[in-house]
């Protein structure tokens, strides 16, 4: 991880292996792409990924303690279900991309408790293989919450607020 005081960019990368997609099919979906502490099917290639972080009011405090932008990714390759006496091979070798945005934003006041807002907007795609028998999936989502957090003083020494470096009460 690498992260500029001054910009306000941070950024992330990482290599490792890929999923291992040996009974992937088109009703487990993305499920089928795990690894589960196995052996990858094969070593030669390696997943990647990767995150960006912008902030661009770091040193204007006014408007936000905390205002993020990011982009991610996952990229990685996989191999479908191999033949058996019983069943043809599924699938065939293909891609898995994630792609996303997200933003947070937080602004504190004095003694009253903090604001904040946070969303993430995500798209995965699988494709087919290199069969013509098998399909290639994709799908999206997004999130967004608003949430106020806050601490009465008069709780601090209560069960509820004893032995917590900083406890916080949060409505989201």
């Amino acid at each position: 991880a690498f992260d500029t005081s001054y910009l306000g960019i941070s950024y992330e990368a990482y290599v490792f292996n890929p999923g291992r997609a040996a009974d992937i099919s088109n009703s487990a979906g993305f499920r089928g792409v795990r690894n589960q502490n196995n052996t990858p099917l094969y070593d030669s290639n390696k997943a990647a990924a990767f995150r960006v972080a912008f902030e661009p009011a770091r040193s204007l405090t006014r408007f936000a303690d905390l205002l993020e932008l990011g982009v991610s990714g996952y990229v990685s390759d996989f191999q479908g279900r191999r033949a058996t006496a019983t069943a043809p091979k599924l699938g065939g070798n293909g891609t898995v991309q994630i792609w996303s945005l997200d933003w947070t934003y937080e602004k504190s006041f004095k003694e009253k408790g903090t604001l904040g807002f946070r969303g993430e907007a995500a798209m995965a795609h699988v494709s087919p293989g290199r069969t013509n028998r098998a399909r290639g999936q994709q799908a999206w989502g997004y999130y967004a919450e608003a949430y106020y957090s806050f601490w009465p003083g008069f709780l601090t020494q209560s069960s509820f607020g004893r032995g917590f470096k900083d406890p916080r009460i949060v409505f989201a």
